[in-house]
């Protein structure tokens, strides 16, 4: 874009990493290091009273657009970002993210941008980035599922009975795997680091020393800095659920996908080098899982409705055929009353 100022030493770090995957916690602390959120930000909340690093019209953005594909944040199905960009594609939405990153970026050297769905418009962000001289870099946030799961429930799942929260621990798991899924396939060939939310919180100067060298980031004040404002921000408490599989009831299938694709990623962290063919292996494991359950529930709940269908059906006749008669009987009665009167 001729008439764009020269963005090409600016830096764009996108964050992966479902709710509750420590996105916070590197988000903030990356911006006591000189990376920015563009503002204005979400609001704290009690889910999240330390804040959420997240630029409002980013979430904003988002939410409108998965809104009108019908996808979910923590979506189960592997199609969910073809679903979601094409939606994107069929607005203006590539238009309004180019002008709103150039606008941030302008204004700031180095940003980050953090919210869980940004994973399923990652290609429109890509697109963005591109069409501005700037190369993505990619920080993707692991936390072990059932410990995602653990804390989303407890977070935001308190008052539900027990079968919704097993209901809603499946669907937890099957999300987390898809989108850790994707996280690493979209990522392919791109800048990218990816932490573990346990090992940063027990040394994060390590891990931001990481992170700054895979993603080119100056941090300033730099890990050296004895007394850091990130010391009064992290500590090892944040990670208040620490549960495991013996706590979640999750089929042995979707379980062993979970913890073979946890493992995928510890391998990805050591060598800084993805092993491609196990990761496709388990996105087709899960496809395959998925699929097999979503014949299931069709079946199940066209076997459900039908049966209501048909009562509904049968209580509109007899309904019909009881106001017939006094359909016919309403004028006859009139006209017995004025030769009565």
């Amino acid at each position: 874009m001729s008439d764009s100022p020269d963005l090409s030493d600016h830096r764009l770090v996108i964050l992966f990493g479902p709710g509750r995957s420590g996105t916070s916690s590197v988000a903030g602390t990356l911006a006591r290091m000189g990376v920015d959120v563009p503002k204005p930000e979400v609001p704290p909340n009690n889910s999240n009273p330390r804040g959420f690093y997240e630029p409002q019209w980013v979430v904003d953005f988002h939410k409108d657009i998965l809104g009108r594909a019908n996808v979910s944040t923590l979506d189960v199905a592997p199609d969910a970002p073809e679903v979601a960009e094409k939606a994107a594609r069929e607005g203006d939405a590539p238009d309004r993210l180019r002008e709103w990153l150039a606008g941030a970026l302008t204004e700031s050297r180095q940003i980050i941008i953090k919210d869980p769905r940004t994973v399923l418009l990652s290609q429109l962000w890509i697109d963005a980035a591109t069409d501005l001289g700037v190369e993505p870099g990619f920080l993707t946030m692991m936390r072990h599922p059932a410990e995602v799961s653990g804390s989303r429930t407890m977070h935001y799942a308190k008052s539900d009975d027990a079968d919704r929260r097993r209901a809603l621990a499946v669907r937890q798991i099957a999300g987390w795997v898809n989108i850790a899924l994707i996280s690493e396939r979209v990522t392919r060939g791109h800048r990218r680091v990816t932490v573990r939310y346990p090992d940063l919180l027990e040394d994060w100067r390590r891990q931001a020393d990481r992170i700054g060298s895979a993603l080119d980031l100056r941090l300033d004040p730099p890990t050296s800095l004895a007394q850091h404002p990130v010391d009064e921000f992290l500590d090892a408490g944040l990670r208040r659920s620490q549960v495991d599989w013996s706590s979640l009831e999750v089929p042995d299938t979707l379980e062993a996908i979970g913890e073979s694709l946890w493992e995928a990623y510890a391998g990805l962290i050591e060598t800084d080098e993805a092993d491609d063919a196990s990761f496709d292996a388990l996105a087709a494991r899960y496809a395959s899982v998925h699929a097999a359950s979503v014949a299931l529930a069709t079946d199940h709940f066209r076997r459900v409705r039908k049966p209501r269908r048909n009562h509904a059906q049968g209580a509109r006749r007899k309904t019909a055929q009881t106001s017939e008669p006094q359909r016919r009987r309403g004028p006859l009665s009139a006209i017995r009353g004025l030769r009565k009167g």
